[in-house]
């Protein structure tokens, strides 16, 4: 039997960071709508296949439009995530609901080597993302303003004193 969720529910994704750089982060994604890893190489290759995630659920959806100053990178970026991002809606033509593809209890067996975080998003306002971020590993869960403070939380967490992560 095929199973259809709201789009919060399915927003939600899934990071598992396998290496932990001063400049960069390497690791996957996982979403509900398949059982495929997407691997990412950098930050910004995480943030591109989050907002492109987002955008093509197209939940939450944007207060204003991006835009980007490296046409060519995010085009390969899109290129490569696209047989991903397949959103499957109900045959009665309804939009509020897509088809899951992944329990998600077998995607919260999938961790990181260095960190493991389920993001959700809100809103995207003001060009950015405000959303609760939860860090699996010590079932920890902050709120974040904007992507910036989300990649903060999550770089705060290679450190033993994380203690944006004590404010709940």
């Amino acid at each position: 039997m095929e199973k259809y969720i709201s789009k919060s529910v399915v927003s939600a994704v899934h990071v598992c960071i396998d290496n932990f750089r001063i400049d960069s982060w390497q690791g996957r994604i996982y979403t509900l709508l398949n059982n495929k890893e997407i691997h990412f190489q950098s930050t910004d290759e995480l943030l591109s296949i989050m907002g492109l995630f987002w955008d093509e659920l197209g939940f939450p959806q944007e207060s204003t439009i991006s835009r980007s100053f490296t046409v060519s990178g995010q085009s390969q970026i899109q290129k490569q995530t696209n047989a991903f991002f397949q959103i499957l809606y109900p045959k009665d033509g309804t939009r509020d609901k897509v088809k899951v593809e992944i329990r998600e209890d077998d995607m919260n067996n999938k961790n990181g080597d260095k960190g493991t975080f389920l993001v959700r998003i809100q809103y995207r306002q003001n060009a950015s993302w405000q959303g609760h971020v939860t860090w699996v590993e010590e079932n920890k869960t902050v709120p974040f303003r904007s992507a910036l403070e989300l990649l903060k939380l999550i770089d705060s967490t290679q450190f033993k004193d994380a203690d944006e992560w004590n404010n709940e």
